[in-house]
């Protein structure tokens, strides 16, 4: 009778159990630490190929599966295909982008030996709206240390100019991107989407930034006051504003007679006429 038990390194996705001298363990074949799943496939088939080498015969174990889902309930199935190989058909839907942890481990078990080993894989999982949108690059990173202890990682997205969202989900519109009331070059027929700032303002069409053209440009004759990606002129005492950026003095009669406006001067007065300077 064996009577020992111990658990071999190295750790999952292939590890194994009441391992006794003289005795092989099952064997899981060829199976890969990461799985990159794709939910625009709508299904995923991973075969699992097992066998016990014992006395010069092969053996096949059982394999059962044991799922922890976080989220939704898992729609899979997993069958025996022929000796030693089972086949696991996950069965995918919008549903899954709700899983927020999965672990798939799986268990075989020698019928003769009794013996146990275990694969748990990696998984990420792609739920952009199409497959060409999946990152899988920051995810196998985050994973690659980890060698098939069961973690679980949903991909990012790389949307388009035209989506939006976890998942480019959304319709957008490419020049949202801009600053309000940029020019937007939504066929790129200049290279960038954004190519102008309204007037008044400063920057790449993205990021504007507001010109005092008060200090600027000194565009008034006389006194200037700054507005949000414009300006207001006005004159001094005793001057017109004249054509929203000049100033003209008024005409102005002193002593004598006086005869309406535009009239003409008696009793010896002066007419004194201010143009373009204070008195």
């Amino acid at each position: 009778m064996c009577i020992t038990s111990l658990w071999f390194t190295p750790p999952p996705p292939l590890s194994t159990s009441n391992v006794c001298a003289g005795q092989k363990p099952p064997q899981f074949v060829d199976q890969q630490a990461l799985w990159n799943v794709t939910l625009t496939s709508a299904v995923f088939r991973h075969n699992i190929v097992v066998k016990v080498e014992e006395s010069n015969n092969t053996i096949y174990p059982n394999v059962s599966a044991d799922v922890t889902a976080t989220g939704i309930d898992l729609n899979y199935t997993l069958s025996h295909q022929q000796s030693g190989t089972w086949e696991l058909v996950w069965y995918l839907s919008e549903d899954d982008r709700n899983l927020t942890n999965l672990t798939l481990r799986f268990k075989a078990v020698s019928s003769v030996t009794n013996m146990t080993s275990y694969y748990t894989p990696d998984i990420v999982l792609c739920a952009c709206v199409r497959e060409e949108e999946c990152d899988y690059l920051v995810s196998s990173l985050a994973l690659s240390a980890s060698n098939g202890s069961g973690m679980f990682y949903v991909a990012g997205c790389q949307c388009g100019l035209d989506k939006g969202g976890r998942f480019c989900q959304d319709d957008v519109s490419v020049c949202d991107v801009c600053y309000d009331n940029s020019t937007c070059d939504a066929d790129l027929t200049q290279g960038n989407v954004c190519t102008k700032c309204p007037d008044g303002f400063l920057g790449d069409g993205v990021k504007c930034y507001e010109v005092d053209e008060c200090r600027q440009t000194s565009p008034c004759n006389q006194q200037c006051a700054n507005t949000v990606g414009s300006f207001n002129c006005s004159c001094h005492v005793g001057f017109t504003l004249v054509n929203a950026t000049s100033c003209q003095g008024r005409s102005k009669v002193t002593g004598g007679d006086q005869r309406g406006r535009g009239g003409d001067v008696r009793g010896g007065g002066s007419c004194h006429r201010w143009v373009g300077q204070r008195r």
